[in-house]
C-alpha cells in the first residue's frame, strides 16, 4: 500500500523524485574506503554520486537546486536502500529540512 501525505494525496517513492545526494568517505584506510564506496555504488536512489571532500562544503554555493550531502566514514557499509530511505521523508515533506 502506497503512503500518504498530509493532503491525501500518495507519496512518491524516493526512487521515482528526489534531489540528487552527495557522498564524501572519508579516513585514511584505503580497503575501508573502498567497502564503503562499493556499498555507496549498490544504492537504490538514484541520484547518488561521489564528490571529494573539498567540493562538499561549497556544492551549495554552486546550485540553487536541493541536494543533500554526507560524509562517511571509511569502514560505513549501507544497506542497498540505506539512502533511499532517509531521502523519502525529505521528499514527501517538503517542509522538513536537513542540516
Amino acid at each position: 500500500m502506497a503512503e500518504t501525505a498530509p493532503s491525501g494525496s500518495p507519496v512518491p517513492s524516493a526512487r521515482d523524485v528526489g534531489p540528487p545526494v552527495f557522498v564524501t568517505t572519508v579516513g585514511a584506510d584505503a580497503s575501508q574506503a573502498a567497502s564503503t564506496r562499493r556499498s555507496v555504488e549498490q544504492q537504490t536512489y538514484p541520484g547518488v554520486r561521489e564528490i571529494p571532500v573539498e567540493d562538499g562544503s561549497t556544492w551549495g554555493m554552486k546550485t540553487k537546486e536541493p541536494a543533500y550531502w554526507m560524509r562517511l566514514p571509511a569502514g560505513m557499509l549501507l544497506e542497498k536502500t540505506a539512502i533511499e530511505h532517509l531521502m523519502q521523508p525529505l521528499i514527501a515533506d517538503p517542509f522538513l529540512a536537513a542540516a
